[in-house]
């Protein structure tokens, strides 16, 4: 679930759990190697966000001062992207997709490209948030608000092409939130709609001409997964961007919760792949692995965050965590499960989960008719705020947000999904409490 909610009950944690980590890590990428430059959404391949630039720290943190300002206009949702950094020249996105080349010395603006959105765009839940775009290969990529992924001209800001990918008007205004990301010549990402009555899907298109290239289907047509016709309208989108390993040549992507949320009912089987981490070819779009972390999801417990690739023991492993509170260690070749350990300190939903099978203690299912706690709520114990890991320290740096809500479960009335705007939240009640 991809939602936007301001809270206070919040903190910082700093991660190690029972891992040694070193500090060897996949190959960082494009530009990686300019200490000055912010290439990609996570700095580099290995998701880890971290700047080995020293100038500042907490000595003179106090001093710094405004040198510029650069106003994008409407700031509806805020600013929620990541900006690039490439050789001077600061890339970001604001809202309604308006893209922003800048002089980052100056904060003058360099170019700025406007895309035509659809005016369907206006009228879906997710409407005008944007979090980020993608630099390479000569371009600057963006995922939009109404189903397209772009190509623009580096330099120039003028659009090469476009490539609408969704049915906004029969998908519920499934769109891009997320900037996609480059594996090669392919770009790939997914997109909203796990609280909607879709089926979630990644997708690739070659990033030179816009072609696409291939679609994986998130909601497995398998009746052991989704009982009778469920994985049709089964959500598990992917809102957060995916990283790739070029040594592997292997995308890393997160996926979201099953629909409805809470009622659970319709979808008997574990919903695969929903709340999961997925390995993907870049080149087929075919399933390498795949690791279910919270199979048959009725909290709304995605897994869409990000993979971050470190060594454990010589051995490259990834580190996910999703929003049920828990992070999920997984050999980065195999999707072997390495280790399972809480990062939250409130969870009720279940009593834990097997560190060697991933498998589910316990677990605590919302029902109609009956109010019950989960902790944490349906925001979870995590956001799409990312996290950040210090190679010098091995520690890893994530927010958490230690709320819960009071959930009474309930079908979903299928005159209310009329509107494009329209959740698939099987809830008869929710409030949220300390």
């Amino acid at each position: 679930m991809n939602r936007t909610l301001h809270l206070t009950l919040a903190g910082v944690v700093a991660l190690t759990g029972t891992l040694a980590i070193g500090t060897a890590g996949a190959d960082g990428g494009p530009g990686f190697d300019d200490p000055d430059n912010w290439p990609q959404y996570h700095r580099s391949f290995n998701a880890w966000r971290y700047s080995p630039l020293k100038d500042v720290d907490k000595s003179n943190v106090g001093g710094l001062k405004v040198a510029w300002i650069h106003q994008p206009g409407d700031i509806t949702h805020g600013l929620q992207a990541t900006p690039i950094v490439i050789d001077g020249v600061l890339y970001y996105v604001s809202a309604n997709n308006n893209v922003w080349a800048v002089d980052a010395a100056t904060g003058k603006t360099i170019w700025h490209y406007q895309p035509k959105l659809d005016p369907i765009s206006k009228k879906v839940f997710y409407a005008a948030a944007s979090r980020g775009i993608t630099v390479g290969r000569g371009k600057v990529f963006l995922g939009t608000l109404d189903g397209r992924m772009i190509g623009i001209d580096q330099k120039t800001g003028k659009e090469l092409w476009s490539t609408q990918l969704t049915d906004m008007a029969n998908e519920y205004g499934a769109l891009f939130s997320a900037p996609p990301q480059l594996a090669g010549d392919i770009l790939f990402g997914g997109t909203t709609g796990g609280d909607q009555p879709i089926r979630g899907k990644v997708f690739a298109v070659k990033a030179d001409t816009g072609e696409r290239a291939w679609t994986f289907d998130i909601p497995q047509d398998d009746p052991a997964s989704f009982a009778g016709d469920s994985w049709k309208i089964g959500g598990g989108s992917a809102w957060m961007p995916g990283t790739y390993d070029p040594r592997t040549e292997t995308i890393y992507i997160g996926t979201s919760n099953a629909a409805p949320d809470y009622f659970n009912r319709d979808r008997k089987g574990d919903n695969k792949w929903t709340a999961s981490l997925l390995a993907i070819d870049p080149k087929t779009g075919k399933l390498k692995w795949g690791l279910q972390e919270v199979p048959h999801d009725s909290w709304d417990y995605d897994a869409a965050y990000e993979a971050l690739m470190v060594k454990k023991d010589g051995k490259e492993v990834l580190v996910h965590l999703n929003k049920g509170g828990f992070v999920f260690v997984a050999d980065k070749d195999s999707g072997k499960l390495e280790n399972v350990w809480q990062f939250a300190e409130n969870v009720n939903w279940v009593k834990g989960i097997d560190p060697k099978t991933g498998k589910l203690i316990d677990p605590v299912y919302p029902e109609q008719g009956k109010v019950k706690t989960f902790c944490p709520n349906l925001l979870g114990a995590r956001s799409w705020n990312h996290g950040a890991y210090n190679p010098d320290t091995g520690l890893w740096y994530s927010h958490a947000m230690e709320v819960c809500n009071e959930v009474e479960a309930g079908p979903v009335d299928p005159d209310s999904m009329k509107a494009l705007s329209a959740l698939s939240l099987g809830i008869e009640s929710i409030k949220l409490v300390p």
